[in-house]
């Protein structure tokens, strides 16, 4: 197609619209058809708009987990510096709205979602 010079506006949302998808997200990174539909309507704004968004909310999640210094094992000042409690645990953050597991990380979520649970759950539906 001859129009790639060509960008679609970029679209701005409002603090509000930003504020849902943010907490849709973090239930659910891989959002179906009809919870797209839902947000559409809800928030007035095009699907295509909302698969973008969710596909770029992921990559960063992404990025910022591959930048985190201490999720390296490799990390010049010793073993096991990540978050953790007093008792020397990690603390778990993220949790599982499917099947409660929880996680350290943003990113684990996401992949647990996109690999396990969210899989499982639309073939029992």
């Amino acid at each position: 197609s001859s129009n790639h010079g060509k960008r679609a506006n970029r679209t701005h949302f409002t603090d509000q619209q930003i504020k849902i998808l943010q907490e849709h997200f973090e239930i659910n990174a891989y959002p179906k058809d009809e919870e797209l539909e839902m947000l559409s309507g809800l928030l007035d704004l095009s699907p295509r708009v909302i698969i973008v968004w969710f596909q770029n909310a992921r990559q960063k999640a992404r990025k910022s987990y591959e930048n985190q210094p201490q999720n390296s094992h490799n990390s010049e000042n010793g073993p096991h510096h990540g978050s953790s409690n007093e008792s020397g645990q990690p603390t778990l953050k993220y949790q599982c709205q499917v099947c409660s597991a929880n996680f350290e990380r943003y990113y684990e979520l996401i992949k647990h979602q996109r690999m396990q649970c969210h899989k499982d759950h639309s073939a029992k539906q």
